[in-house]
């Protein structure tokens, strides 16, 4: 007799049709084999996933067509095991299927565009910000201010794009007011910061320089760490002017000592 927790492993399993163990501790009924009572749950399972993901990227599915976007899903659904049990966190690599999805190739942007609606998901139940104490700061500053590492706020995300996804993204909204007309340039890049500040939800977009200098704080680099990358590499704008911005808009949460073992 299978122990709960063997039990659990196998029901899974067989869920996301990984294996067929778990039937042998089905009991059969007068209408249903032990399959179709699995099969029960399976599409069970399945439906759900497909309404998260309908309710996750929303502005996918208008993109493409409900009946595109469901297919897409189905193919997802049935090629992605989900690897946790919390149903919010299942979807998380859904742009990149896209990217190699064939029939999605007329509309390159997609993938980047499902990119930024998982981020925008999933920082909505990110922890709350605090706000950064500049007194405190200034006196860390005199004292090792080479070794600071800023801190941004939690669940942010900085993205790059060659193609306007905040855009697509905003004309998409259901409350969307005004010209919904877009143009897909040649040869440029757009940068993006997602963050959320209290309850609102923002999305700003930053010049490259600047952007590298905030991947360079996610990345968990000390000021020293940044100033030497500045040398390394040309560098188009005035780190000085760049860390003062970021501060004034409200970017900064927090910091702490980067400590170095000998």
């Amino acid at each position: 007799m299978l122990s709960l927790n063997d039990f659990q492993k196998q029901f899974v399993q067989g869920l996301q049709s990984q294996g067929e163990a778990i039937l042998q501790s089905i009991s059969a009924t007068k209408q249903l084999s032990p399959k179709e009572r699995l099969a029960i749950y399976q599409g069970s399972i399945f439906g759900i996933k497909q309404k998260s993901l309908k309710e996750i990227y929303a502005v996918c599915n208008r993109l493409v067509g409900e009946d595109f976007f469901i297919g897409m899903v189905n193919e997802y659904i049935t090629a992605t095991p989900s690897t946790t049990p919390d149903l919010g966190g299942f979807g998380a690599d859904f742009s990149d299927f896209i990217r190699g999805f064939q029939p999605a190739k007329c509309l390159p942007y997609l993938s980047d565009v499902a990119r930024l609606e998982w981020v925008w998901h999933r920082l909505f139940y990110a922890p709350f910000a605090d706000k950064l104490d500049f007194a405190l700061l200034a006196d860390v500053y005199v004292a090792g201010g080479e070794h600071i590492v800023f801190q941004l706020p939690p669940g942010c995300a900085l993205l790059a794009s060659p193609y306007p996804i905040h855009k697509i993204w905003e004309i998409n909204q259901e409350d969307y007011v005004g010209d919904d007309g877009l143009v897909l340039p040649e040869n440029a890049m757009f940068y993006l910061f997602v963050w959320r500040r209290g309850l609102k939800m923002r999305m700003d977009g930053l010049d490259q320089p600047t952007w590298q200098v905030m991947t360079w704080m996610l990345e968990g680099k000390s000021l020293s760490e940044m100033a030497e990358a500045l040398d390394s590499q040309k560098f188009a704008g005035d780190f000085t002017q760049i860390l003062t911005a970021i501060a004034s808009w409200g970017w900064l949460t927090g910091f702490e000592i980067k400590r170095f073992s000998c």
